[in-house]
C-alpha cells in the first residue's frame, strides 16, 4: 500500500510563460516511475504508473487515469464518458 498526496510547490511555477505566470493550458504529465500530473497552479498528483489498457485512480481525488497507448494517457473524474 502506498500514500498518495496532493502537493504544491507555491514559490517555485516557472513554465514557458516565464516565471511566476500561469495558463490554464499549462497542465503537464510526466513519468518518473509513476505517473506526476502538474497543473498550472503547482499542484502535483501522483498516480502509479499503470499497465496498458489499465487504469490507476486516485480515490480521495475521484480522479482516473487510463493509458490507452504508447504515450498517451486519459484523466477523467470518475464517471466522467471519454469518447474518442
Amino acid at each position: 500500500m502506498s500514500r498518495l498526496c496532493k502537493k504544491r510547490k507555491i514559490s517555485y511555477i516557472d513554465n514557458a510563460l516565464g516565471h511566476g505566470w500561469t495558463h490554464s493550458a499549462s497542465e503537464q504529465l510526466a513519468i518518473e516511475g509513476q505517473v506526476i500530473v502538474s497543473d498550472e497552479d503547482g499542484w502535483h498528483l501522483s498516480f502509479a504508473l499503470p499497465a496498458l489498457y489499465q487504469r490507476s485512480k486516485l480515490i480521495n481525488e475521484g480522479l482516473n487515469l487510463d493509458y490507452i497507448g504508447k504515450d498517451c494517457f486519459v484523466l477523467k473524474q470518475d464517471a466522467q464518458v471519454f469518447l474518442h
